[in-house]
């Protein structure tokens, strides 16, 4: 998981959360701002989020971290908004389609949850240090399901193997900055950062 910094809100979304609008409604400048704080990564797997094309079709959504149910009062406040994955693959739920309305104290906006984070040589399993947090990971987010463990196993072995070529750990995160030419973060590059630290 990466630590995700906040930036302004876009000015379409301050004049909507100005409006006197109270129910919450996606706009496009809204999804493009958190796209691009994100590195076009879901905020809790780190999978690839695509743009919307003009039909307006995609694989993420916007994600309240406090959920808009039993706090109202964030709805339109940006900095409650984070951008996930559609959260199924094979339908397992994960990320905010498993969360849906249930409370989360582990957030990926605060460096102390993502220093807690650690990921299982053998299986590519996410783990906290924080027995809560763990819970939340496995039990809320479901971030260790099949698939996701396995794609972290891959992004793993394949630093592995780049190690074993003799690159130093410190030229991996410079090498290939972890990001694409766009600007647009790896995948998973969570994985690697935690294993350069390592």
């Amino acid at each position: 998981m990466i630590k995700i910094e906040k930036g302004t809100e876009p000015k379409e979304w301050t004049e909507i959360r100005n409006s006197g609008k109270r129910r919450f409604t996606s706009i496009p400048a809204l999804r493009a701002a958190l796209l691009k704080e994100q590195g076009h990564l879901c905020a809790y797997c780190m999978r690839r989020l695509a743009e919307l094309g003009e039909n307006q079709t995609g694989n993420c959504r916007v994600e309240h971290w406090l959920c808009r149910e039993q706090h109202p009062e964030r709805e339109l406040d940006y900095q409650n908004l984070l951008l996930c994955c559609n959260g199924d693959i094979n339908e397992d739920a994960h990320c905010d389609n498993s969360k849906a309305d249930k409370p989360l104290t582990f957030s990926p906006l605060r460096q102390e949850c993502i220093d807690s984070i650690g990921y299982g040589w053998g299986n590519g399993y996410i783990k906290s240090d924080n027995p809560q947090w763990n819970k939340e990971l496995n039990e809320v987010l479901n971030l260790n399901n099949k698939l996701l463990a396995a794609n972290r196993k891959m992004v793993m072995e394949g630093v592995l193997a780049v190690l074993a070529r003799g690159i130093k750990r410190k030229d991996i995160d410079r090498r290939s900055k972890l990001t694409d030419d766009e600007g647009k973060r790896i995948p998973w590059c969570g994985v690697i950062e935690w294993m350069t630290r390592k």
